[in-house]
């Protein structure tokens, strides 16, 4: 269960008030005011003219700004139609960020997978003698690893700042290990981690360090996750092969070709809410620990890592 609900003091049902903050340009905008009118006929929902008075707020994450922060006490979700994190609200209380994820990450995988597949056939690379690495043991690293196993790579590992269930890890067949030695012992890595306090970024020139010369780094992520110009250092003196990231408008490319599904987990996410049931993609945040929690800090984990 989740904590929210539509009934006041009185036992009295409200609809969940709904903000939706899009530009007219975005390739969802009218395919949510559809699907909110028919949430409004049912009596699900409301449209809230403005953040002040609504419960949820629907956007895109370039649509969602700091200035928004500190937001109404009565705000208690958040809906992303992409893969973001709303990493600026991870201090509100009671707020629950939700995102695309579920629907985006396979498409968002194969593209990640596309990317390594070029670069093996440019430099005559063989899966099987490489040694790749993933950070970030959510949905989206799952799948990428998922379609590493079906080319058929030998070597595998993994990196998480939190213990990843059992199953997942043998269901995967990875290893963990942590950053620097992932970092260190790839050839391939993949990052999988939403933006967050503890992101930014995750690999800058310390970690850019430890890779080696034919290293190929791929980011589906936030760019923000690593520091661009220690990424363009390093490749102006040899100290890495090649860096891709998803650019704006393949994003774009993904968001518009799955607007039907995104829609419609916004639309189960409303309802969800409404029963107080959990909805889907709910964005886990990790932020540091308070000074001196040795649990954490003599963990030896690097501690950026959040994962999508």
């Amino acid at each position: 269960m989740i904590e929210h609900s539509t009934f006041d003091s009185k036992n009295t049902y409200h609809p969940l008030s709904v903000h939706v903050a899009l530009p007219e340009q975005h390739p969802l905008s009218s395919n949510i005011s559809e699907a909110l009118d028919e949430l409004i006929r049912a009596d699900i929902a409301r449209n809230a003219p403005g953040i002040d008075d609504a419960h949820m707020i629907v956007a895109s994450t370039e649509a969602i700004t700091e200035s928004m922060s500190p937001l109404p006490s009565e705000v208690r979700f958040i809906q992303l139609l992409d893969c973001g994190s709303g990493s600026q609200f991870t201090q509100e209380n009671d707020l629950t960020v939700l995102n695309a994820s579920p629907v985006l990450s396979r498409s968002v995988a194969n593209w990640a997978l596309s990317e390594m597949r070029r670069f093996f056939q440019s430099h005559s690379i063989d899966i099987r003698q490489s040694a790749i690495g993933v950070i970030g043991l959510g949905t989206l690293g799952a799948e990428i690893i998922s379609g590493i196993r079906a080319d058929k790579a030998i070597t595998v590992y993994a990196s998480d700042v939190r213990t990843p269930r059992q199953q997942l890890m043998d269901n995967l067949k990875v290893r963990r290990m942590t950053l620097d030695l992932l970092l260190s012992k790839c050839n391939i890595v993949f990052i999988a981690l939403h933006h967050g306090p503890t992101a930014d970024p995750l690999l800058s020139a310390r970690e850019l360090r430890l890779v080696s010369d034919d290293t190929l780094i791929i980011n589906p992520s936030d760019p923000r996750v690593v520091s661009i110009k220690d990424i363009h250092k390093a490749l102006a003196r040899g100290r890495l092969a090649e860096y891709r990231s998803l650019s704006n408008r393949l994003d774009m490319d993904h968001i518009s070709r799955h607007k039907l599904n995104i829609v419609e987990l916004m639309r189960n996410n409303i309802q969800c809410i409404q029963r107080g049931l959990h909805p889907r993609g709910v964005v886990e945040t990790v932020d540091y620990p308070s000074a001196g929690d040795p649990a954490f800090w003599s963990s030896k984990m690097h501690p950026a890592q959040t994962r999508i």
